[in-house]
Formats: C-alpha cells, sequence, structure tokens
C-alpha cells in the first residue's frame, strides 16, 4: 500500500467528509477520490459506505483507520532511525540489566545483535530492579531486564517465563552436602538478601514464600550496592536464594542447589517508555524475549 494513499484515507476517514478532507490535504476533491478507489481495488473491498448523505465507514475501513495510523506511525519511525544512522554512523541502545539475566542472557543477546543488527552499539548496564524505571525515564537506560510486577504509568512491560529459585551456600555447610533444599529448611539460617530498595520485588517475594512456610526469614545481611552476593556466602556469611539463570555465576567456596518443592523467583520482565519506542528499540525486545523465552524453558 502506498504511503501517501494511507494519509488521505485518514483525512477521508477523520473528516468524514470528501471535500473537508481535500481542503485538509490541499488538494482537489477528484484526485483524492480517485486515490481512494485506487485504494479499494488494491484491497479488494469497500472502505466507505456511499450509500448514505453523509458517509460512513464500513466495518474493513474500521480495520484500516486503526492499523493505518500504526503502519504510518512506523514508517516515520523508521524513517527517523535511517536517518539518525546516516548521520552517526551507528544507533545507541543501552539496555539495563540485574546480575541474574547479565550472567544468564547477556551473551546471546550481544550475539543476536552482532549478527542482526550490526549498525546498533548495544551498551550493557548491571542496574538494579529497584532503580532501573528512573534510569528508563530520564532516557538514561532504554531498555530494562528487571523484575518487577506492574509498570509505572507509562512503561510497557513484556513477562518472561518464572525461574525457579535456586540457592547459594558456603561448600563448607551442611546444605551442600544435599542434592536439594527444602524452602523450610532455612527457618533459622543466615540469609544474605539485596536491601528491599535495590530490589523491592524479590525482597518481597522471598519475606512472603518464608511466611506462607511458615516462618520468618533470618535477614543476617542487607546489602546497599550493586554486584553479586556471592562473596559473602562464598566467606561464610549466610546463604543466598538466587533464580536459576544466576546459577551461571561461578566462585571458590559456592556451591548452587535447586529448592524442591520448587518455589519461583519473582519473574524477569523486559520493560520500555511507550514515548521511547523506535524501530530498533522494538526489534531487540522482540530478540530478548525469544532468547530469554528460549534459555528458560531450555532449563
Amino acid at each position: 500500500m502506498d504511503v501517501r494513499r494511507l494519509q488521505y484515507f485518514i483525512a477521508v476517514a477523520e473528516e468524514m467528509s470528501f471535500s473537508r478532507a481535500a481542503e485538509r490535504l490541499m488538494i482537489s476533491q477528484p484526485p483524492l477520490s480517485q486515490q481512494i478507489r485506487i485504494l479499494e481495488n488494491e484491497l479488494g473491498c469497500q472502505l466507505f459506505d456511499r450509500s448514505h448523505r453523509a458517509i460512513r465507514l464500513t466495518a474493513s475501513g474500521e480495520v484500516l483507520l486503526k492499523e493505518s495510523k500504526f503502519l504510518l506511525a512506523r514508517h516515520e519511525a523508521v524513517a527517523k532511525l535511517v536517518s539518525q544512522v546516516s548521520v552517526a554512523g551507528e544507533t545507541l541502545i543501552s539496555l539495563g540489566l540485574v546480575n541474574s539475566a547479565l550472567v544468564g542472557l547477556a551473551p546471546a543477546i550481544l550475539n543476536w545483535v552482532r549478527n542482526n543488527m550490526p549498525l546498533v552499539h548495544l551498551e550493557l548496564r548491571e542496574v538494579q530492579s529497584g532503580a532501573q524505571f528512573d534510569q528508563i525515564s530520564q532516557d538514561r537506560i532504554d531498555i530494562g531486564l528487571l523484575r518487577a510486577p506492574e509498570p509505572p504509568q507509562g512503561f510497557r512491560r513484556i513477562g518472561l517465563p518464572k525461574e525457579p529459585l535456586w540457592l547459594a551456600v558456603p561448600t563448607d555447610h551442611r546444605f551442600a552436602e544435599q542434592s536439594s533444599v527444602g524452602f523450610a529448611e532455612l527457618a533459622g539460617e543466615s540469609v544474605i538478601l539485596y536491601a528491599r530498595h535495590l530490589a523491592p520485588a524479590e525482597f518481597d517475594n522471598l519475606i512472603g514464600q518464608s511466611h506462607r512456610h511458615g516462618f520468618h526469614l533470618r535477614i543476617t545481611h542487607e546489602i546497599n550496592s550493586g554486584g553479586t552476593l556471592l562473596p559473602r556466602v562464598a566467606a561464610g556469611e549466610g546463604v543466598t536464594p538466587v533464580s536459576r539463570l544466576a546459577t551461571g555465576l561461578s566462585m571458590d567456596g559456592v556451591v548452587f542447589r535447586p529448592i524442591l518443592p520448587i518455589v519461583h523467583a519473582t519473574p524477569l520482565a523486559v520493560f520500555t517508555r511507550v514515548a521511547n519506542s523506535n524501530v530498533a528499540i522494538d526489534a531487540l525486545v522482540d530478540a530478548i524475549v525469544d532468547i530469554a523465552t528460549e534459555t528458560m524453558r531450555a532449563e
């Protein structure tokens, strides 16, 4: 479909008058009517009901009006992106990731970008869940891969498959001798977590799980900075529940054991700001969702 004909169609549909649409488009009415007829012939359907004094959209016309606005917006976004690339030589996209996603998904994402978006430079930033929304709002990162149940207003969220929780334990801990650990066995154990302001959904999930299992989690260390919790586990200061993706990390003095029966981690999700959408960002979001879904289901 010709972009110009779609613009003509939208004008007629919004004005509900060929004469007013022609004035808006600053063309005469006969060429406008001809272009609409050509569009209807291309699609093989009537877009306007002309049997009444005032024209009306047909059911096909209603669908096309909705979709054509989307198509024109995408067309403009493509043009803008191509212009940016031609001037700058490449497009920069910044991706914020929590630690587990940085370990478990970042290599595959980088590989996909290299093979499919050679003019995109992908910048990775490790940012805890609690800070990512502010950074997206401030345009410091374009896409967030974090653990949060609902987006703030103006954000889009795409949820990813659930992951089971595992437990990181010191190699000399009694749990290291077990093939798995029950969540209720954490009662009385020293537990290391990120402070709630860094990972609120994850913190609340673990507290809620402990209450459902009939005990209060004994949190002995709340970490207030980014990075991994594993050095403290290796030092024997406690144990820490982690998502399955995080078990890709390795550190001397630490082993991972599955929590059985399964208890799920707070799900990962991809977040973007609606106003920041463009062709490159949307394509990368789709790829991240595919990569993460395939990775998590394979585990």
